[in-house]
């Protein structure tokens, strides 16, 4: 094989279109691994997205019992915001790289809406808003490009459900 090579590189005949085709190898290589590292950071932008609205539900546990009683959920700020991290902490647990990073949290109570988000979602019902910074390692191109990549998710979840 090896003398294969070296015969057609001496010969200098198709060596221009072998080294075309070994360049398109390469550059065609290099866009699947770009491919197949995009779609796994979706995957798992798609898990952390997921436990961040779990961690919001499991906040919405947290409602004053006596006002929920009349119809109204009034999440008090102290207590939901403990509850999300512990919870967002243990569902994060395998898919983070590093220390989770809230960088907002905002509990939206009756009377603080009609109103939008820092990030101009628009707040109708009692809405528990948060950004979420979160360190994950870098699936392919670790070497190349750094460790890990930083994943920040902003979501609002509602009460709209449990009406």
């Amino acid at each position: 094989m090896i003398g294969f090579i070296r015969k057609v590189f001496l010969d200098k005949k198709g060596s221009a279109v072998m080294l075309a085709g070994l360049l398109f190898a390469v550059v065609m290589f290099t866009f699947a691994m770009y491919i197949l590292e995009y779609k796994i950071l979706l995957t798992v932008r798609d898990k952390i997205d997921d436990a961040i609205v779990g961690a919001q539900l499991a906040a919405f546990g947290t409602a004053d019992k006596e006002k929920l009683s009349y119809g109204k959920i009034v999440l008090p700020e102290t207590s939901a915001r403990n509850v999300f991290e512990v919870y967002l902490a243990a569902n994060l647990e395998g898919i983070a790289a590093g220390p989770i990073s809230v960088d907002e949290f905002i509990i939206y109570n009756p009377g603080d809406y009609p109103t939008t988000c820092p990030r101009g979602h628009q707040i109708t019902e009692t809405t528990i808003h948060c950004v979420v910074t979160v360190p994950v390692k870098r699936p392919v191109f670790k070497g190349l490009l750094g460790e890990t990549l930083n994943i920040t998710i902003h979501r609002d979840s509602d009460s709209i459900f449990l009406n």
